[in-house]
């Protein structure tokens, strides 16, 4: 998946997962920001690229928040 794909390709959905889906299907993976992208926050592609990102940092705050209540709970259990 890319953003590219949904500017670039936007006949070929096979190529695309938008936001929405995107997010359904996150569970415990590794999640990386691009290293170079467009300044211009204003910018479509950017703008798109945003939505995922903010998708990444509630996904991340689940995920640490998961695993301190895990890390919690096994200490009051010991």
């Amino acid at each position: 998946m890319t953003v590219w794909a949904q500017f670039n390709c936007p006949a070929i959905p096979k190529f695309q997962v938008l936001p929405e889906e995107y997010e359904e299907n996150v569970k415990g993976i590794f999640l990386l920001s691009p290293y170079f992208i467009e300044p211009n926050r204003q910018e479509k592609m950017r703008a798109r690229m945003d939505e995922y990102v903010d998708i990444c940092r509630r996904h991340c705050g689940r995920i640490v928040a998961e695993s301190e209540d895990k890390v919690s709970a096994e200490a009051e259990n010991t």
